[in-house]
């Protein structure tokens, strides 16, 4: 029997099924969050995916990748959502470096700034790289909300990528496919 859960929600500020999955998923306008529990899912604390899915998650509930959700611009579920990120980054930020120092692979140590002050991480340690990723992601989620987007949280499925991203023959690579009659 085949497995039905689900793989991918996908976060953006347009519905995907309205302005197609490549146009949506493959710019700036969208970002796709790992909905299912895969080997080392839950069990690997430092997943970049679990970083998002958790505070999504804690924020929304169970309707999370469950059901379509739309938070509107400015409000107070999407600020929730923002604080919640916030502070899960001001957390993973307690433990992480603010000096150089002397080890192995000191050579790829570069200075970042999170929230105004200066960390120091390594560009080839898997945590370091998933913090950095999931800083940006909250930087692009704050600024929908500070240009006055909506938020479609919509949970894809394969079929959904395949009727959705566009139509090659045509050479429309951006625009859903349109129905069949």
């Amino acid at each position: 029997m085949e497995d039905k859960r689900l793989k991918y929600v996908i976060v953006a500020v347009q519905d995907y099924r309205e302005c197609g999955y490549s146009n949506t998923l493959h710019t700036d306008k969208g970002y796709l969050i790992v909905a299912e529990d895969y080997p080392g899912g839950k069990e690997a604390p430092h997943n970049l995916t679990n970083y998002r899915r958790i505070v999504f998650e804690k924020v929304l509930g169970e309707k999370f990748g469950h059901e379509a959700i739309i938070l509107e611009p400015k409000s107070t579920l999407f600020l929730a959502l923002l604080t919640e990120m916030e502070l899960k980054l001001k957390d993973l930020l307690k433990t992480q470096c603010r000096e150089f120092l002397d080890h192995i692979n000191y050579r790829y140590d570069e200075e970042i700034e999170y929230f105004g002050e200066k960390y120091v991480i390594n560009g080839r340690n898997y945590e370091d790289k998933a913090l950095r990723y999931f800083y940006e992601f909250y930087e692009k989620i704050k600024r929908f909300y500070d240009y006055n987007y909506p938020l479609y949280l919509v949970p894809a499925t394969q079929e959904d990528e395949e009727k959705y991203y566009g139509d090659h023959e045509r050479g429309n690579y951006y625009e859903p496919i349109s129905p069949q009659k």
